[in-house]
């Protein structure tokens, strides 16, 4: 019995030896693949590209860098010139780059390797997804050309062309997958790779289309992106509606504390509440207007006119009553008469000044303007007289606004007597 258990063990030894064996030599190994990519206009061409086992990873991926560069030059060739064959480019420079390979692999094209061209569909009814380019669900690669390997040896180079319909991409960009799926068997890597086709010459029309395609489509029940245009398009015209009215919609983006004007003091001379704070004020005008005839009185007595010119002023200032008009009146006679004016101007003024008309005003203020462009001693009493003139107005008016002796005002007392 012994003896038939050692020679059942062996045996089974020997056969897990066998199969171990077989997936190490690489039987049950799935290839390392390559899809080669490249388009042209609105055409998608696709090659299966696939590497012995058992190569160096850094050579495989060193290979697939070459045959990307290879592609990319190619499809920048096809734009530059015309007249460029995508396949007869491929050759060249696949012959020219394979040269600077540091590792020597191996590598075959599949014939008839089946592949799946997709677009991603942003307006399908009931959302967004990938759908398969029309005439393109299942493409093989039957179209041979010329490619070279490391050792510059030719070979072939299977192709599956796909041609886009432009409407898919109108006015946009479209985005596309290639999918290869091994058929039943074949010990080799599943492959994706994608590519974008964009609409360079887009013009109104087009924008348009494209617009109104998207609008229907949110009304089939498409669910993407695009739905948010609604509320896009209503943001830009409220923004277009605060350009053209003059507010800038950048302002929209200021997230300061906005500075809000500082509030105003009320002062008690600005309220009709007491004669207080008015009051303070006419004291303040009374003493101004003292000081102006002051200075009038003192500039008087060096006027430089005859005792019997003087004797006249003095006669027409009496019918004023006014101390302070009176002196402000003196001084102005007397420079008046020494510039060769009037004594029938002087006449006219010589009244008090609440009786006095506008044509006297008149008269009052050309007399002062005359002085004021004499210049030097002259000018300094013309100034000095306005400003009594217009500290005289001022206290008109807050004798209107306070009382006066216990009583109100004249214009006050009048409106509430009729009252």
């Amino acid at each position: 019995m012994k003896l038939h258990f050692l020679v059942f063990g062996l045996v089974l030894l020997l056969t897990l030896s066998s199969l171990n064996a077989a997936s190490l030599t690489g039987e049950d190994t799935v290839l390392d693949r390559q899809l080669m990519v490249t388009k042209a206009d609105n055409n998608i061409s696709v090659s299966l590209i696939v590497f012995e086992a058992g190569q160096p990873p850094q050579a495989v991926e060193q290979l697939k860098a070459i045959m990307e560069k290879i592609t990319k030059d190619c499809e920048a060739a096809i734009i530059t010139d015309s007249n460029i064959k995508l396949q007869t480019c491929i050759a060249d420079e696949s012959k020219k780059l394979y040269e600077k390979s540091s590792y020597a692999v191996t590598f075959e094209s599949v014939q008839n390797a089946n592949f799946t061209f997709q677009y991603w569909n942003a307006y399908a009814v009931g959302g967004a997804r990938w759908t398969d380019v029309p005439s393109c669900e299942k493409v093989s690669a039957t179209s041979a050309s010329k490619i070279y390997d490391v050792d510059l040896k030719e070979k072939n180079l299977y192709t599956a062309t796909c041609s886009v319909d432009k409407k898919l991409y109108q006015g946009r960009k479209l985005s596309v997958r290639i999918l290869y799926i091994p058929s039943p068997g074949e010990a080799i890597a599943i492959g994706e790779a994608r590519v974008e086709l964009s609409d360079a010459n887009v013009t109104g029309g087009d924008f348009t289309s494209v617009l109104l395609q998207s609008i229907q489509s949110l009304g089939n029940g498409a669910s993407s992106g695009i739905s948010c245009i609604g509320i896009f398009l209503v943001l830009g015209l409220l923004l277009a509606s605060m350009y053209f009215s003059g507010r800038s919609p950048v302002t929209l983006l200021d997230i300061t504390t906005p500075r809000l004007p500082s509030p105003k003091g009320f002062t008690a001379g600005g309220q009709i509440m007491a004669p207080f704070g008015y009051t303070e004020m006419k004291r303040t005008s009374k003493k101004k207007m003292l000081l102006a005839a002051g200075v009038a009185t003192k500039m008087y007595p060096s006027s430089g006119i005859g005792q019997s010119t003087k004797s006249v002023i003095n006669k027409m200032a009496g019918k004023i009553g006014d101390a302070q008009q009176a002196a402000i009146f003196k001084t102005m006679a007397a420079e008046h008469l020494k510039k060769g004016g009037k004594l029938s101007d002087l006449k006219q003024i010589a009244k008090p000044f609440h009786l006095m008309t506008e044509s006297d005003h008149a008269t009052f203020r050309q007399i002062l303007s005359e002085l004021e462009r004499a210049g030097g001693r002259q000018a300094l009493f013309a100034n000095t007289a306005n400003d009594w003139v217009l500290t005289k107005n001022l206290m008109g008016t807050l004798d209107t606004l306070t009382y006066k002796q216990g009583k109100l005002s004249g214009p006050i007392q009048r409106t509430f007597g009729k009252l």
